[in-house]
């Protein structure tokens, strides 16, 4: 049972990892547990910043998208078939710049009480900008 929920698992991350420019983990609270280099790349920090420790949702750029992500994050689904979640959001680049960010994500079980989740990001250009 556990190398088959390892297996869903890596298929489920590979599958996010085809279509986003960055995945990462977060713990329940929403924090990230990796270094995440390629996020402070994407967010143009460079690939030096480690981000290990970082809420997450503090690199979203406006409250109520930041609003959005927690309330998705943080309420349990009824159903919880593993189905995949997906917002837009926006968050700032070291430079300022608006980037207009697709999440994509779903809830794993770390251990049989530690809710964990994989959060894929892709820039989402088909929005006229506000």
């Amino acid at each position: 049972e556990f190398q088959a929920a390892k297996e869903a698992l890596s298929a489920a991350s590979a599958m996010l990892r085809s279509c986003c420019d960055v995945v990462v983990e977060l713990d329940a609270k929403g924090t990230i547990l990796s270094a995440a280099r390629d996020l402070g790349a994407f967010l143009v920090r460079g690939p030096d910043q480690c981000l290990t420790g970082c809420v997450f949702e503090d690199l979203i750029s406006h409250e109520a998208d930041r609003s959005t992500f927690r309330t998705q994050l943080q309420t349990p689904k009824a159903d919880d078939v593993g189905l995949a979640e997906a917002i837009h959001v926006r968050m700032r680049d070291a430079n300022d710049n608006t980037l207009r960010v697709e999440l994509l994500w779903f809830r794993f079980w770390h251990l049989p009480d530690q809710a964990h989740y994989m959060v894929g990001l892709r820039e989402f250009s088909d929005v006229v900008s506000a």
